[in-house]
């Protein structure tokens, strides 16, 4: 999940002592019904708008209703905003010199514009301390590897635990699609999870490298990797942990998402 936190401005293209003639206003409970043309109040600090990208169209529906050209703010009220797509924004969006545009939160007001969705619950009690929450939709709404809870980002259920000595395990093989392990170090579980990862250190040693483990052979101990990120050789000594193993659960504010039941 990835957040933006807007400060004084995320365009700044005119002096501070030019002021606009023209404020709309967004507000996480605003409404983006409406429009500048049929009702002036709309987007206005009493009526605003309730997402940057509604405001950014009106901007456009005035360029196309031929408005005279003139400094406008948009004007982002505090509060969390849940992006269902990026906000795009194109060179027909641009002002002036004469007539800039400017983005910016409303003063002393802190905005966030998140990528993340959040997940509303209700939680249930399952075995053990383990709480878990129905998601709405299809398994293909929800793919995701980060998860965060009053602004912290939790931790995906892993194998060795963070705070393990030492927090990662060593592997070999000098290939770019396997990991050799010592005997019986394998798990059967590692093969099997619907999405399990390795993020691994592999030779050069000054970058990780994140791939998905497609399957397991326990009598020659090698996981077996998935095709992506496949930059360099995994040579011995290599360190990684693994993560997204359901049977890896086992500490508190860990957490693992269940793609096929939305779990």
């Amino acid at each position: 999940m990835r957040h933006l936190r807007v400060g004084l401005a995320i365009m700044l293209m005119v002096p501070f002592a030019v002021l606009p003639a023209v404020e709309i206003h967004v507000s996480a409970a605003g409404n983006d019904n409406g429009s500048l043309n049929g009702n002036s109040k709309v987007g206005s600090k009493d009526r605003p708008f309730a997402t940057v990208q509604r405001a950014r169209d009106a901007i456009r529906e005035l360029k196309r209703q031929g408005v005279p050209a003139e400094p406008i703010e948009v004007v982002i009220h505090g509060g969390t905003y849940f992006l269902a797509e990026t906000i795009l924004l194109t060179p027909a969006d641009s002002g002036t010199k004469a007539a800039p545009i400017v983005y910016r939160a409303a003063e002393g007001e802190r905005v966030v514009l998140s990528g993340g969705r959040r997940i509303a619950g209700p939680w249930t009690r399952q075995e053990g301390s383990v709480w878990s929450a129905t998601l709405p939709g299809s398994d293909r709404d929800w793919n995701f590897r980060q998860l965060f809870v009053n602004g912290k980002r939790e931790i995906r259920a892993r194998y060795p635990n963070v705070d393990a000595q030492p927090p990662f395990i060593f592997g070999g093989g000098n290939q770019k699609d396997a990991i050799t392990l010592k005997k019986g170090m394998i798990k059967p579980g590692w093969g099997s999870a619907q999405d399990a990862q390795v993020s691994i250190v592999p030779e050069w040693r000054f970058f990780n490298q994140l791939q998905t483990i497609t399957g397991v052979d326990q009598a020659s101990s090698v996981l077996r990797l998935g095709p992506q990120e496949r930059h360099a050789r995994i040579i011995d000594g290599s360190w990684f942990f693994i993560e997204g193993v359901r049977e890896e659960l086992d500490q508190a504010r860990e957490w693992f998402l269940d793609t096929s039941a939305r779990r």
